[in-house]
């Protein structure tokens, strides 16, 4: 949603779909929800840049600017929404977690090392 206001541009962002990801664990493709809201501010100004203060984002752009794309600005977006472990949680990647799964057996302690556990 696009609301202009005398100087600036204010774009509230509603992110709502899905994403094929790959499974940290098995690299399978899976699909993921992606859902969240953002805002972006774009300000005409001299100093063009990125400013960024809590929650909004702050773009100037030239004073004579009339247009703006914000394909890249999506994109970040859509990235900053992804979970950050991508987990499918289908059998494959289970089978594979318990295969790989170590089996962690008491080690020998050396006994040089050994009276020192008794100091506990």
């Amino acid at each position: 949603m696009l609301d202009k206001k005398g100087g600036f541009y204010e774009l509230d962002i509603h992110l709502d779909g899905e994403a094929n990801v790959s499974c940290d664990r098995c690299l399978d493709i899976f699909k993921t929800d992606i859902n969240n809201n953002f805002r972006l501010i774009l300000k005409h100004s001299e100093k063009e840049g990125d400013h960024i203060q809590g929650d909004v984002e702050l773009k100037f752009i030239a004073p004579d600017c009339n247009q703006y794309n914000i394909g890249q600005d999506l994109l970040e977006y859509v990235l900053l929404s992804l979970p950050m472990r991508k987990i499918c949680n289908s059998a494959k990647c289970a089978d594979n977690l318990e295969r790989f799964k170590g089996t962690s057996k008491k080690q020998d302690i050396d006994p040089r090392w050994e009276a020192l556990t008794n100091l506990k």
